[in-house]
């Protein structure tokens, strides 16, 4: 599942590798976009605080640039716990906001910003252990497949460098890489 999945170019990649999908947005034109461009991923309106699926219904999330809009993120990684098979992956893609390009930047609609450690504490609270955590400098209109294909190939290297040249500071894009590892108490529905 793409947690705001837009114009559904995640989901059309995923789809195209004979992967289900389903496309996840508050809006409904942009879900109208995303089935007449891709027509085999499933669209659903809603809000990512409260997701209308059945307990562990997904092998994998994916969200990206969504979360700086989310005013409940704990509700969010809540609910991704709830829907998400044990074992299950969930990657998020956000904008660092310790990069200065990412602090000019000004959008009213944006309600908070992460970065690294505070994205780790909150997947941690939430019942996910964090496998991965990087800093990544992403053309914007990257395509969705190769860059996921990227990231699983390289990641190391790219730890590695952003460790070593203090990075947080100029890549605008984070990516984290959690696996859900305990059910939450009391969220059995």
């Amino acid at each position: 599942m793409d947690i705001g999945c837009a114009h559904g170019d995640y989901c059309g990649a995923f789809t195209s590798r004979s992967y289900r999908a389903v496309g996840l947005d508050i809006n409904a034109e942009l879900l109208k976009e995303c089935n007449s461009l891709y027509p085999q991923v499933a669209p659903v309106r809603a809000d990512a605080q409260a997701l209308p699926f059945h307990k562990q219904s997904f092998d994998a999330i994916i969200s990206t640039n969504v979360l700086r809009y989310i005013p409940d993120i704990v509700s969010t990684l809540t609910e991704c716990n709830r829907i998400m098979k044990d074992n299950g992956r969930l990657v998020l893609i956000c904008h660092n906001r310790l990069c200065p390009d990412t602090l000019l930047k000004k959008d009213p609609y944006v309600v908070r910003r992460y970065d690294i450690i505070s994205l780790k504490r909150l997947l941690s609270e939430t019942g996910f252990r964090v496998l991965g955590a990087r800093m990544l400098l992403i053309p914007y209109r990257s395509t969705p497949m190769p860059l996921v294909n990227f990231i699983l190939r390289h990641s190391s290297t790219i730890n590695n460098l952003s460790s070593k040249v203090g990075f947080d500071k100029i890549f605008p894009e984070i990516i984290v890489y959690a696996v859900k590892e305990r059910e939450l108490n009391g969220k059995n529905t």
